[in-house]
């Protein structure tokens, strides 16, 4: 995982050449750039890592896809 700025990278996923944001995922809500979110609300935190999971999310998940879930 590599943080520049408000941008957050996934290493392995893309190319070292183009690297894609990591999309993550609030509660079934897309958001691009790093979530400001409580910790303390935090229930889940998962890295998607199949190709078949990440290809639900098109172009948009390319760079890797994290799904939070909050209480």
């Amino acid at each position: 995982l590599r943080i520049r700025g408000n941008q957050v990278f996934l290493n392995g996923v893309s190319s070292i050449n183009s690297p894609k944001e990591v999309l993550f995922v609030v509660n079934g809500t897309q958001v691009i750039g790093l979530p400001r979110l409580n910790p303390q609300l935090i229930k889940r935190i998962e890295v998607l890592k199949n190709p078949s999971d990440i290809a639900e999310y098109g172009i948009m998940g390319s760079g890797g896809v994290v799904m939070i879930t909050m209480e």
